[in-house]
């Protein structure tokens, strides 16, 4: 079994102009035993309105600081920008999947499939009966098709991003073990754990390679090493615990 990868997710936001020093939320995390040291990856998420420079510029600076994998969620971008992600440190940058058709299929044969995932949007049925995916963030964007997702995902992506709103992730475990057997590429998925049995479900039944999530996602736990000892004494194997 391959190990379950922890991943935490850091907001990238604009800071003041009086200094182009690291700081805030992903610097604080950079330098927090707990979650620098313990979680596996760290995804910068950019805040609303950020510029895309300030973005790179932040991912360049923090580069120097880190010592885990960074990657990057960026709603919508050229092949310029998506390559600045990469030149500045990125070592994965996804895409929505709804506008990731050629630019990712491009972009995969500079960089390779490894540097390019596919994020979408998970929706379940109030009645938790059914489920659906979207493409994209818009309101109301409409479903996107799994097996468009299936070709899609082999023809220039190495991940799917599933990101989920539900209260608790572990409600979607059906939903993302009929994604993850789907796809031949790793599925993660990023959300909130109520519980530790939540934790066991999302990971385990629903089979997904990872999960992503803020620093206070995971209610029942107070850090990242708390959540690996937690899993590894559960029989799943996490790296590091």
């Amino acid at each position: 079994m391959l190990a379950k990868r922890l991943v935490a997710s850091v907001t990238v936001d604009v800071r003041p102009p009086a200094s182009e020093e690291w700081r805030g939320a992903a610097g604080d995390l950079a330098h927090t035993p707990a979650y620098a040291q313990a979680a596996d990856e760290l995804m910068f998420v950019p805040a609303p309105g950020i510029d895309h420079a300030a973005v790179v510029r932040r991912l360049r600076q923090a580069a120097g600081l880190l010592f885990v994998p960074v990657t990057v969620r960026e709603p919508a971008m050229s092949r310029e920008q998506l390559d600045e992600l990469i030149d500045a440190g990125a070592d994965r940058v996804y895409l929505w999947a709804e506008k990731a058709d050629e630019l990712a299929a491009s972009a995969s044969s500079r960089w390779g499939k490894q540097a390019v995932g596919l994020c979408v949007a998970l929706q379940l049925s109030p009645a938790g009966e059914g489920w659906s995916l979207a493409g994209s963030g818009d309101p109301g964007a409409p479903a996107f098709d799994l097996a468009r997702l299936e070709a899609l995902a082999a023809a220039g992506a190495g991940e799917l991003l599933v990101l989920a709103s539900q209260a608790d992730l572990g409600d979607c475990a059906v939903a993302l073990r009929a994604i993850s057997d789907r796809l031949d590429v790793p599925v993660i998925v990023a959300g909130t754990v109520r519980t530790t049995e939540g934790l066991r479900r999302v990971l385990i039944d629903g089979g997904v390679g990872g999960l992503v999530f803020e620093p206070d996602c995971v209610e029942e736990f107070e850090d990242v090493a708390q959540i690996k000892t937690y899993l590894a004494a559960a029989g799943i194997v996490v790296r590091g615990a």
